[in-house]
């Protein structure tokens, strides 16, 4: 009985052990996880030119695009706005955080220098703010609708300062007509885009000083009866 109850307390005492060596371990390695991707995320750099970055610049450019569209929609016509407020706030929020990693990636991405690319983010760091699009995106990002705490939810024109980014969409598209094997039927598609932009805008706009008449002229009938 002895030799039982020694063996199995040697025996405990031996998982015991292996146990904590491999919690440890297990520990330690996700520790050197962190510092290995933090590590990389501090010294990580786009090339302007690479794949990466162009795929970049498409994602950065759908919310963009889908400020330039909607905003002003939702701003003109107020049944769009409260009937899919749910769905405009989740797109509004998620546009935003993409909006705050594109800052992020402005930070590190390289420039050329003399044909070279300058990989020094101190360096990038201080391009990147000297330039007049940093301001631009700073100003983008700010949490304008914060009004909503006092004007209500359906104010969608609290955010027109999310249209700073456009420069984004014109960098895009100028990447793609390099790229491109047809540059020529790509600047017309892309003349032809700008020329809807223009009319939806202009629709927009006009429908709501249409209701803005209208509603005044119904308050000077209201007046003469």
């Amino acid at each position: 009985m002895q030799t039982i109850q020694q063996f199995q307390t040697i025996r405990n005492r031996i998982l015991r052990t292996l146990i904590g060596l491999s919690s440890s371990s297990i520990f330690e390695e996700n520790e050197e996880r962190k510092k290995n991707l933090s590590g990389i995320l501090q010294t990580f750099v786009l090339n302007p030119s690479g794949n990466l970055y162009y795929n970049w610049l498409f994602v950065i450019s759908v919310p963009v695009f889908y400020n330039l569209c909607l905003l002003i929609c939702r701003a003109c016509f107020d049944e769009l706005q409260i009937k899919y407020i749910t769905t405009w706030l989740i797109c509004d929020y998620l546009s935003d955080a993409i909006y705050l990693l594109d800052i992020w990636v402005r930070f590190h991405t390289g420039f050329l220098e003399q044909g070279l690319i300058v990989c020094d983010l101190q360096r990038l760091k201080e391009n990147y703010v000297k330039t007049l699009y940093f301001k631009l995106d700073v100003v983008s990002v700010l949490p304008t609708d914060l009004g909503y705490l006092k004007l209500g939810l359906h104010w969608p024109e609290l955010r027109f300062n999310r249209l700073l980014r456009l420069h984004r969409i014109s960098e895009f598209f100028g990447r793609v007509e390099t790229r491109t094997n047809f540059p020529n039927l790509f600047r017309i598609s892309n003349l032809i885009l700008y020329i809807v932009v223009i009319i939806h805008w202009n629709a927009c706009l006009y429908f709501a000083i249409s209701k803005v008449n209208h509603c005044n002229l119904e308050k000077c009938q209201l007046k003469k009866k």
